[in-house]
């Protein structure tokens, strides 16, 4: 993996969830499909790998980032302006959303989608780069990255969509 993915060992200080006061964190550490279940049990489902980059391109606007087309600096929670070692808040870098509103789509946990990349889905397709990232690339609304859906990284998380 290109984003440093490694699988979670619980208990994990990375992970969100199981942590108190990290209500306002991206859920990470988590497989696809128990995110999909999260997303069903709210009448929702993971955005198809199509609809997540739509969103990051700012619909037919087409930007390169989810802000607009300047590169990545301080408007994403990513590794190459400052060092992390978890994700961030949601919601701490307004200036990297979408002008709809959409925020964190890039630079804070990649995100789950329905795309896999082969029909055994050995490998499903994830978007949006992560925390721990370094690399500009890799936060561009047209990057795809890939992991084992039945893995659980620090750097993975989801959204869902109706």
């Amino acid at each position: 993996m290109s984003d440093g993915m490694s699988t979670v060992r619980d208990p994990d200080v990375r992970c969100n969830s199981p942590w108190n006061g990290r209500g306002d964190y991206p859920v990470n550490c988590i497989d696809l499909e128990r995110a999909a279940c999260c997303c069903y049990a709210q009448g929702k489902r993971l955005p198809t790998e199509e609809e997540w980059e739509w969103a990051a391109r700012g619909g037919v606007r087409g930007v390169i980032y989810p802000w607009g087309d300047a590169p990545p600096a301080s408007q994403v929670c990513w590794s190459a302006v400052q060092k992390r070692d978890r994700s961030c808040a949601v919601g701490t870098f307004p200036e990297g959303g979408t002008p709809g509103g959409i925020y964190d789509l890039a630079g804070n946990v990649a995100e789950w989608t329905q795309g896999d990349l082969d029909a055994g889905r050995s490998l499903q397709v994830i978007r949006g780069g992560s925390w721990y990232s370094d690399n500009a690339a890799s936060v561009r609304a047209v990057d795809r990255d890939y992991a084992n859906p039945k893995g659980r990284f620090v750097t993975v998380g989801f959204r869902c969509v109706r």
